[in-house]
């Protein structure tokens, strides 16, 4: 049997296709999954925010990389960075998906980045939460003898109760991005603003049940939930920071951010308000009565 000109040139065109189609997939780069780690407990300072913009804004410019899975394991730290962190996120969703893991924890400032995350999976036994702000006792400022200052407030910049104002508008709008970003979530939030700013730390089941995070899951889970969000099946899966050739995230030393409050012996005794549906009686003399929040007295 033999073929006639016109096959010949059909089967000839058919191989050429599959040839090429297999040579493309053994030399043409795959798209590239980027995992950015925010873990090991690290606390979310000035070196981790200008570690994880940088790679966020370059992966954002780079065609390669279809999707960031962001693997999350950190107590929080400066609400400025975290802020800074979440608004690089936000900026990046805008071109392409970003998926968090959390592996561990994600309260506080960690939790604040995570919900920037077009979907937010977590194990079951994830600590999840904790929104609000927490600082050192606030005082009146001094002025020290023999120093000139042009406003009474010039060394602290403002008088105790201006940072315990400040602090609140910090927790307000900690909360309120939180409420904005669930609200708007594949598994939106249930709780209501006054709950939410208990500061609770839930674990990922009661997490989810709240709407505090989207799935269940694992970093297969994130990688996979990624692709499809980008669209692709096949693709190379990639440390973000050695992709990028970022410099490599050193261990954050122990005593960092505490996630628990540690009670010393002179505040064994107080009572912590930390629950709103508690009322506490401030009717209390002057001498009994409770601090509401830890190193904060109410005034005489």
């Amino acid at each position: 049997m033999t073929l006639n000109r016109p096959s010949t040139i059909v089967l000839f065109l058919l191989l050429c296709l599959a040839a090429g189609w297999l040579l493309a997939e053994i030399v043409a780069p795959k798209p590239v999954i980027g995992l950015l780690r925010l873990d090991g407990g690290r606390v979310i300072d000035t070196n981790e925010t200008e570690r994880l913009v940088t790679a966020l804004t370059a992966a954002g410019r780079d065609d390669r990389v279809a999707a960031i899975v962001l693997e999350i394991d950190t107590p929080g730290g400066s609400a400025i960075s975290s802020e800074l962190i979440q608004e690089a996120i936000l900026k990046v969703r805008q071109t392409k998906p970003v998926v968090a893991s959390v592996t561990g924890m994600a309260t506080s400032g960690g939790y604040l980045v995570a919900v920037a995350a077009d979907r937010l999976y977590a194990s079951p036994s994830a600590a999840i939460g904790s929104v609000g702000a927490i600082t050192m006792r606030p005082g009146d400022p001094t002025l020290p003898a023999g120093s000139l200052f042009t406003g009474p407030y010039k060394p602290e910049g403002g008088s105790r109760f201006d940072q315990i104002r400040q602090l609140d508008i910090v927790k307000q709008s900690f909360a309120g991005g939180v409420m904005a970003l669930r609200s708007q979530a594949p598994n939106p939030i249930t709780i209501d603003m006054q709950t939410l700013t208990e500061a609770r730390v839930y674990m990922g089941r009661e997490a989810l049940a709240l709407g505090l995070i989207d799935f269940e899951g694992s970093r297969p889970d994130a990688v996979q939930a990624a692709a499809d969000l980008a669209g692709v099946r096949h693709f190379d899966l990639m440390e973000l920071d050695s992709y990028l050739l970022l410099p490599t995230p050193t261990p954050t030393p122990e005593g960092g951010l505490p996630f628990f409050i540690s009670l010393d012996q002179t505040q064994a005794e107080t009572i912590l308000f930390l629950d709103s549906r508690f009322v506490p009686d401030l009717r209390l003399s002057p001498l009994n009565r409770p601090s509401l929040v830890p190193g904060l007295s109410t005034s005489p």
